[in-house]
């Protein structure tokens, strides 16, 4: 199952991240610690080529900074094993 809208820390509990779903809708996910992370921009990560690999906790400092990725996130048993940053048109 994928859920792809903008992304946000939860400010109460680590290893979540919040996905801001384009309806409108606010779906809180367990994120692995193992979960594949690319980001295209360098906002997330900026090491290697493009798309940039990283990790979880590299997301999860990215998130608690500020900026607010667009992103797919895939979920594998309710919980995000990847995701992937979108350029929004």
């Amino acid at each position: 199952m994928d859920l792809i809208g903008a992304l946000s820390a939860s400010p109460t509990q680590p290893g979540w991240i919040t996905v801001q779903l384009d309806a409108g809708d606010a779906q809180p996910v367990m994120l692995s610690p193992e979960a594949v992370v690319l980001d295209l921009r360098g906002a997330i990560c900026d090491k290697g080529a493009v798309p940039h690999k990283c990790t979880a906790a590299q997301l999860e400092k990215a998130l608690k900074k500020g900026g607010v990725p667009y992103a797919k996130v895939t979920l594998k048993s309710g919980v995000a094993v990847r995701v992937e940053e979108l350029v929004q048109e």
